[in-house]
């Protein structure tokens, strides 16, 4: 038995099996999130199209870094204080759903236990790797607003240098006399702006040594990939405008804005093969990790290393503990009705030919739809021409593949309807943003008027609901509501005042209900 003993000591002191443990402990404890941005990456027509290759590439330049420094163990116990904060913040984001926030974490999770048994020194050729990964984390999707209205905003300014009249509502753009179109179908940036940075950070990995040079070179790719995102919506716009919509800028909008990244490219690796040299390892660091190897831990550092693995596995583990806690969260919501109008009746089945949108993935989705049936006459009963329905969509928690504001996007199957213009609606206890569609077999227009109920507050457009998810930290109430209302009355002038009065009533008793108030009965 003490002969035993003894060759697993000889084992276990010999080769350190710390960091592997760890790193199967860091994908469990993370596999929720991980898994997500996978399906994001087999995603070949989303944003992260271009994940699996970069993911491939981090992977070489990681192997690539431990070939020329060959690291060794080192214990760095102060790094625990750091993973356990980190542990901390990932508890509480999973059992918020705040999604996002274990997103930014995964990267500085992983190096953090990393450091935890190399040291800082021994890190630092790995940074790079860990940054090339870090540019296809789904952290980016929260971005794409802000970077939108900027988008927007430079958009605007160039057009009307050309005297194009053009209305910016969100996603949503409108050419005065021309159409509206949705922006996002065919200028997600965000498709062509990461794969441009993970080769600016690729390139900077192997010509450039000092770190200054490594982030002007980011900063650079940054800013070349917004202006060439500026560049591909104008020239998108403007081809609508003068093509009358049938502009082949648009109906290609993938190939242009792969061969703006392309040109975008070029000064970049100019600048970098130019200025830069061949980025090897520092000798300093080879050279420690040489005479650590050469000495062999005795009985005491294997304890420690020992405490600090359990330690490491604590922390990493615990976040699966709090999302298996927090997947048992219930979503609610009482069938709701249009309160307060005696010739609405409910329809028990879908509209023919109604309006229909398309909402996926979310935990609870309630489908209602009513018709007008007007008898005061004394006549014969006709077929009603008046028809409201409603869709809302409800989310348990902020998950990217779920996401709510940009379900705004599928309001409507491209194949039947067509966009005629924007709108905003004033009703009497929330605001609205809506659009006008129009059937492409027919002509027959539809009014949907829009609104987002997320942490128990009301947001008409989707930027607004971005912004009060912030409150969701500090409500504890991670629930989110998109609250669609249609009026399909051929025709009908007052289509506004049919609409504010069905989105009133819809809305008040969907978010009293949400909010747990019983009153609005």
């Amino acid at each position: 038995m003490r002969t035993l003993f003894a060759r697993l000591y000889d084992v276990l002191g010999r080769n350190d099996l710390s960091v592997p443990i760890v790193v199967c402990a860091y994908l469990i404890g993370f596999q929720t999130p991980i898994l997500s941005i996978m399906m994001h990456w087999s995603d070949l027509h989303g944003s992260y199209a271009a994940g699996w290759p970069v993911f491939i590439a981090a992977v070489v330049l990681f192997f690539r870094s431990y070939r020329q420094s060959r690291p060794t163990t080192n214990l760095s116990p102060f790094w625990l204080i750091l993973l356990a904060a980190l542990s901390l913040l990932s508890c509480v984001a999973l059992l918020t759903h705040t999604q996002v926030v274990l997103y930014i974490l995964l990267i500085p999770m992983l190096y953090s236990a990393l450091a935890c048994f190399l040291g800082w020194a021994q890190l630092r050729p790995f940074v790079m790797p860990l940054a090339v990964l870090g540019t296809v984390i789904p952290f980016w999707d929260y971005l794409g607003w802000p970077l939108q209205l900027v988008t927007n905003a430079v958009v605007k300014a160039l057009c009307r240098l050309h005297g194009v009249d053009i209305q910016i509502q969100g996603w949503l753009v409108h050419l005065k006399g021309v159409g509206t179109f949705n922006m996002v179908n065919g200028t997600a940036g965000l498709r062509y702006l990461i794969p441009l940075l993970a080769l600016s950070l690729i390139l900077g990995s192997f010509r450039f040594r000092r770190w200054h040079a490594r982030l002007a070179l980011f900063l650079g790719a940054l800013f070349l990939a917004a202006v060439m995102n500026w560049v591909r919506v104008y020239l998108s716009v403007l081809g609508l405008n003068s093509s009358g919509m049938e502009s082949l800028l648009w109906r290609y909008g993938d190939a242009l804005g792969w061969g703006l990244a392309a040109l975008a490219l070029i000064p970049l690796a100019m600048v970098a093969f130019s200025l830069g040299r061949p980025a090897t390892v520092m000798a300093a660091v080879r050279r420690a990790a040489r005479r650590r190897e050469a000495i062999s831990p005795g009985r005491s550092a294997l304890a420690r290393r020992y405490l600090v693995t359990l330690a490491c596995l604590s922390c990493l583990l615990a976040p699966i503990i709090s999302a298996i806690s927090a997947s048992a969260a219930p979503v609610k919501l009482a069938p709701v009705y249009v309160k307060g109008e005696p010739n609405w009746h409910p329809s028990f089945a879908e509209i023919k030919n109604g309006w229909v949108p398309q909402l996926n993935n979310a935990d609870k989705l309630s489908r209602q739809h009513w018709f007008v049936l007007d008898n005061t006459s004394g006549g014969p009963l006709k077929l009603p021409q008046e028809f409201v329905s409603a869709y809302i969509a409800i989310y348990r928690g902020y998950r990217l593949d779920d996401h709510l504001t940009q379900d705004i996007d599928s309001l409507y199957h491209t194949d039947q309807w067509q966009l005629d213009e924007p709108f905003t609606l004033d009703g009497k206890a929330h605001s609205y943003s809506g659009v006008v569609l129009e059937r492409k077999d027919s002509g027959r227009k539809v009014y949907v008027a829009m609104g987002f109920h997320i942490a128990g507050h009301w947001s008409p457009t989707a930027d607004r609901a971005e912004l009060n998810r912030i409150f969701s930290l500090v409500t504890g109430r991670p629930e989110m509501a998109l609250i669609a209302v249609s009026v399909d009355c051929d025709g009908c002038t007052d289509w506004k005042a049919k609409l504010r009065a069905a989105a009133d009533s819809i809305s008040q008793r969907a978010t009293a209900e949400l909010d747990g108030d019983s009153s609005a009965d």
